[in-house]
């Protein structure tokens, strides 16, 4: 219902975000409910976003407000094969620095077993894993999978998307293709018509010249006949 009306909204948290691919649960996991929020430029707005909510009884909505300043350091010294959530997730502005806050303590790792082991070491930290999971040294979180996350499902959108625009081009490429070689067979159609027609005017040319050769011959034929004749005459006289 936000993303239709007013006040206006940056949009999805989903669809802003730009998540490494292979780390959505993980992501999705550490955002929690603002995995499937909206992204708004204020705290102002959001307050208007869910008065608006409530006066239309319209149900309920998570909002991500946009921050100022720079995002914090994610955490350092991390264990091997451990990686700071912050560094899988880019957002534009405000929305990219107020995400990094959110996700300053959390670290990705491989399993629950590795989770375990980093908030033994380090209770300050949450971790998640690739599968989805979440613990932290007060909350923990996770299970088998249920239905995809927005950002799974954004990142199917954003796949499928890819995949229509190379369709697409590969469509303008072969259509291109298909005028070129139309082209090329037309060419060649006309080259082929004038052979012909050339072939044809060859032809007849021979023919003529076969014709005046018939001719020549009867004449000589005429010619040599006459001459005996007038040799036997003089022989006789």
């Amino acid at each position: 219902a936000l993303l239709a009306g007013d006040p206006p909204v940056l949009g999805s948290v989903a669809a802003l975000l730009d998540v490494e691919p292979g780390y959505e649960d993980a992501v999705a996991a550490a955002l929690g409910a603002l995995a499937d929020a909206v992204a708004v430029e204020s705290v102002d707005v959001a307050v208007d976003a869910l008065r608006r909510l409530r006066d239309d009884d319209a149900g309920r909505a998570v909002v991500l407000v946009a921050a100022d300043g720079e995002a914090p350091a994610p955490p350092a010294d991390l264990p091997a094969g451990a990686r700071s959530v912050v560094d899988l997730v880019r957002a534009p502005g405000g929305v990219g620095t107020a995400v990094a806050r959110l996700l300053a303590g959390v670290v990705v790792v491989e399993d629950l077993a590795h989770a375990r082991a980093l908030v033994a070491a380090r209770p300050e930290l949450v971790a998640v894993t690739r599968g989805g999971d979440l613990l932290g040294a007060l909350r923990a979180a996770g299970g088998s999978a249920g239905a995809p996350s927005a950002l799974e499902l954004q990142r199917a959108l954003d796949d499928a998307r890819a995949r229509l625009a190379e369709a697409v081009a590969l469509g303008e490429r072969t259509r291109f293709e298909i005028v070129a070689a139309e082209r090329a067979v037309a060419e060649a159609q006309e080259r082929h018509d004038a052979t012909l027609e050339r072939l044809h005017e060859s032809d007849a040319a021979l023919a003529a010249v076969a014709e005046q050769l018939g001719h020549l011959g009867s004449v000589a034929r005429a010619a040599r006949a006459e001459a005996d004749r007038a040799r036997a005459t003089l022989e006789q006289a």
